[in-house]
Formats: structure tokens, sequence, C-alpha cells
């Protein structure tokens, strides 16, 4: 797993190189805890989309194995790199409020362990953003472009 993480950093590295770009990484669920797990911090800003991952409750990601996504025997592997606490990439969770299979409070989470910081919570609507998908992202885009 680690080649994989270091193939993204060198990507990333390659594409602020070569084109003086800015590079945000926007990722969903299992994606967004392995950006965690990976300390993916050489971008200039992520958002978060309901990260299937929370730094403490391990019992959390148990529940997800009985959840919907139950057929997805990985998802106990995925850790949290402690360096990523000392994140300094500005990040943006974005989670709906009635989401059955990611619970809120593991973003809350996230949110209270990362130093930059941000959580946005979408009412009436669940994992998927049902709904409201064009607000997650008009407060993507925003956060991006501020």
């Amino acid at each position: 797993m680690n080649s994989i993480f270091a193939e993204i950093n060198d990507a990333i590295d390659y594409l602020k190189d070569q084109n003086d770009l800015k590079v945000f990484i926007v990722a969903k669920s299992f994606s967004a805890g392995m950006v965690l797990a990976g300390n993916i911090d050489n971008v200039d800003k992520t958002v978060l989309w309901a990260p299937a991952v929370g730094f403490q409750e391990k019992a959390n990601i148990e529940e997800l194995r009985d959840s919907k996504l139950g057929e997805v025997e990985e998802v106990t592997d995925i850790q949290i790199n402690s360096e990523f606490l000392e994140h300094k990439v500005p990040v943006k969770v974005i989670h709906g409020e009635n989401d059955q299979v990611v619970q809120i409070e593991n973003s809350e989470s996230i949110v209270h362990n990362l130093p930059e910081a941000e959580i946005k919570r979408i009412s009436e609507t669940g994992h998927s953003y049902e709904g409201k998908k064009n607000l997650v992202i008009e407060e993507t885009i925003e956060f991006l472009n501020q």
C-alpha cells in the first residue's frame, strides 16, 4: 500500500513542478479514508466527502462491515497514519446528517484532530447526498476557490 501512496505523491509533485498548478484532492467514503491513511499532504487543499474512517473508534469501522458495504473485507485495514495529525493542508469534510453508512461522528473526530479542518453538515441527506448533490458540489468548489 505504501508504494501506491508514494506513486500518488510523486504524481502530485510532478504536476506541481511541471505546470505550477494548484492540486486538490476530492475523495469520498473509502477513498477519503485512503487519503487520510496515506498522509497525502503535498496538495493545496483536501475535501473529504463522508470519509469512511475514524481516528479512535474502530467499532465504527466494524459497523461498516455489517452495513451496506459489508462485502468490503479490507475496511478494518484502514489505519490512520499518526503523522496525519500534523497535516497542515486545509481540509473540508462534507457529511450528510442522515448517513446510515458512515457515522457523522467519524467526520467530527477528523475535524477535531486536524489543525486546519472544517466540517459542513448537510441536512436531510445520507451517504450519497440524495437530493443535495448540487449543494455538496457548490460547497466543494467554494472551499477550493478560497
